[in-house]
């Protein structure tokens, strides 16, 4: 079996022999015209050239003994040089009158030498006509040569188009072939076969397109068995999960649903019901405009349903999915209620009890109270004694007093009293409470920002309970020499607050539960609190719709920020 290399070699090779044949015809037809036109043309002339001179010596008037030998000489040039027909008769005729007229007396010579210009001007006209004939004769040779140049130009051309027809049917067709199964498998038809017509090149490249597309039938095979068993299981686990699962489209059109997403509403292939809670139509809004995952921020996001007349508490997260499906959402609420109930018994029984510590601990202050008021009864060690109850009693109602105040806002009744006010001016009163303590300190609290004459919508007395918190965190945790800067920056659709120091920092490990309830730095419990502090800030602000998140480096100090609604 002839390989792809040696079919190309085979017809190009046929074709560089034709045109070698072609050319060596073309020289040879040529050459022979050329030699034969010199022949006859050479004699013929030389013929004519004889007949002159021969004729120059019948023009003298009288012939001596050397001009009758030029003469001769002429003559015997001529019968050697005979080449046309008719030619040979003429050159005896002339020889026999040139013998004649060189025997005879000079006198007798006059009627003789007529005779033989006669002759002479035959032979030099056969000559010339000769000459013209052999041009005639060149003429057909080329003419003929013109034929044999074009027969073989025509077989050329015949010899090529086989040639081609040839390299097509071993070449170019099973190309053309492997071309259109090339292009069915990319869009997506596998149950291609190529026919193997050869053992060349082509024929490997069509067993390997064989083996590629079987093993290519193979894998989707496993793949699509594969995708099957992945979706029956993803689906079974979707019907089973007790958190609701919907898939939005860009038209607002529910794709996916679990059977727990009916209780909002959503069913599969219906767009979204007009029914759902406005809160969660909110944070869906909210994540098609941002393009990232909304999270909710605690209990304050938490969505309230009723199934088959149970309460059910759902918290949502919505995350945006790839550019496949643009616009598309993946909303998932997850059941919290047990958890709520939780929260709801513990916030009930931490209210309970700080409602019932908060009587007699108001008794034990005011006891405290009046026996330090007569301390002249007093013995040194006793006052110190009483001082010492005195500062616990306080600590303990602080930490009453915050816990009643984060059980009123977590139940969302923290009564937010909302009014447009300058950033400014919140700042200016919070800086004004501490102005005195980091003077004291050695430590330089500064303000700053593009938006401190914008106005924020906030309760003003709670958010001085953030900034109070905040700046206190910022002085105990800041070295002296150090520094503490209030900024206000803008936000979309808010304002955004930054109390940044220069202390120690807040390890990264701790960084997630500074907000936790009760949460402390371990090595920072010489500071007076219960933890709740940061808390009780984090919940103040998102009752105002905004966050409090930190940023935090060991040795670089950390960074506190929270938003407020503009005003």
């Amino acid at each position: 079996m002839l390989t792809l290399r040696q079919k190309f070699l085979i017809g190009s090779g046929l074709l560089v022999l034709l045109l070698l044949a072609l050319g060596g015809l073309g020289y040879g037809l040529a050459s022979r015209t050329t030699a034969s036109m010199q022949r006859m043309l050479k004699a013929n002339h030389e013929s004519v050239v004889a007949m002159d001179g021969l004729g120059r010596v019948l023009d003298r008037a009288s012939l001596n003994a050397a001009d009758l030998a030029e003469g001769q000489g002429f003559i015997d040039f001529q019968k050697k040089n005979v080449t046309e027909e008719g030619e040979q008769e003429l050159t005896d005729s002339l020889n026999l009158q040139w013998v004649s007229f060189a025997r005879s007396p000079e006198g007798a010579r006059s009627t003789l030498r007529g005779a033989l210009r006669e002759t002479v001007d035959k032979i030099r006209e056969l000559n010339l006509k000769a000459m013209s004939l052999s041009e005639g004769r060149a003429s057909q040779l080329s003419e003929e040569g013109k034929r044999w140049l074009l027969t073989l130009l025509a077989l050329s051309v015949l010899v090529c188009l086989g040639a081609l027809n040839a390299l097509g049917r071993w070449v170019l067709a099973p190309l053309s072939r492997l071309t259109a199964s090339v292009r069915a498998v990319e869009s997506g038809n596998l149950e291609q076969v190529l026919y193997v017509e050869s053992r060349d090149e082509l024929g490997q490249l069509a067993e390997a397109f064989n083996a590629m597309t079987a093993r290519l039938r193979e894998l989707r095979g496993s793949d699509r068995a594969k995708l099957v068993r992945a979706q029956r299981l993803t689906r079974a686990a979707l019907q089973n999960l007790r958190d609701a699962v919907a898939l939005i489209n860009a038209q607002g059109v529910v794709e996916l649903a679990n059977p727990v997403a009916k209780i909002f509403g959503l069913r599969e292939g219906q767009p979204m019901s007009p029914e759902l809670p406005a809160k969660l139509v909110q944070l869906i809004e909210e994540a098609r405009r941002q393009g990232r995952a909304v999270e909710p921020r605690g209990w304050v996001d938490a969505v309230q349903a009723f199934d088959n007349g149970q309460e059910r508490f759902f918290l949502p997260h919505l995350e945006p999915m790839t550019s496949e499906a643009d616009g598309a959402l993946m909303l998932v609420l997850v059941d919290v209620t047990g958890l709520r109930q939780l929260d709801e018994a513990k916030s009930s029984l931490v209210n309970t009890v700080s409602h019932e510590l908060k009587t007699p601990l108001t008794g034990l202050r005011m006891a405290l109270h009046l026996l330090l008021e007569d301390s002249s009864t007093l013995e040194a060690h006793q006052e110190e004694l009483l001082q010492a109850a005195r500062g616990e009693a306080e600590r303990l109602r602080e930490m009453v007093d915050g816990l009643l105040d984060m059980s009123r806002l977590e139940a969302g009744k923290g009564g937010l009293a909302l009014k447009p006010i300058m950033a400014r001016t919140l700042i200016s009163e919070a800086m004004g409470r501490f102005k005195s303590a980091y003077r004291d300190k050695g430590i330089i609290l500064t303000s700053a920002g593009s938006s401190l004459d914008e106005r924020c919508l906030a309760d003003t007395q709670r958010v001085q309970h953030v900034f109070s918190n905040l700046l206190d965190n910022a002085l105990g945790h800041t070295p002296a020499g150090g520094q503490v800067s209030i900024t206000v920056s803008p936000a979309p659709g808010s304002l955004r607050f930054e109390i940044k120091d220069s202390g120690e920092g807040i390890p990264p490990e701790h960084l997630p539960h500074v907000f936790d309830k009760f949460f402390r730095v371990p090595g920072k419990e010489g500071r007076p609190g219960a933890g709740l502090g940061l808390s009780i800030a984090k919940e103040i602000v998102e009752a105002h719709g905004g966050r409090l998140n930190v940023e935090s480096f060991p040795g670089q100090g950390s960074n506190f920020y929270f938003t407020l609604p503009r005003g």
